[in-house]
């Protein structure tokens, strides 16, 4: 039975999946198929200056104070409004990791989806637009 499996996308960061593979995605929805996103890097930062870019990213962003909730927020609606399962890791995104942060995750650190999952295979963005 297809419905048991979860066709799970990889996304780098917020948004990558569904600029990258929203058609798809809404087309497995459409078929009644189980999808889910995990997003590696999208951890709010840390207590430790922001570096130009991010100070710019943030205002843009607005006067949240921090964007990244924001975008976390956005990315969570879309994908909850097309039934999507929805997973975060709390890796900060580059523009917040300072070089001699420069690993993603330490190794044996892992990111965690709370239950066990059956799969279809892995489809990951490559953050990529245009």
């Amino acid at each position: 039975m297809r419905e048991e499996y979860l066709n799970l996308y990889l996304s780098p960061h917020l948004d990558d999946a569904i600029l990258s593979c929203g058609g798809l995605i809404h087309a497995q929805r459409q078929a009644g198929e189980r999808v889910g996103v995990l997003t590696l890097c999208a951890g709010s930062p840390g207590p430790s200056a922001l570096s130009t870019l991010a100070q710019q990213y943030e205002s843009a962003w607005g006067e949240s104070g921090d964007g990244m909730a924001l975008r976390r927020a956005e990315n969570a609606a879309i994908l909850s409004s097309w039934g999507v399962q929805n997973w975060e890791c709390s890796v900060g995104d580059a523009i917040y990791r300072a070089v001699k942060e420069f690993r993603i995750m330490k190794p044996g650190q892992t990111c965690s989806v709370s239950h066990a999952l059956r799969m279809q295979p892995v489809c990951c963005p490559s953050g990529r637009h245009g």
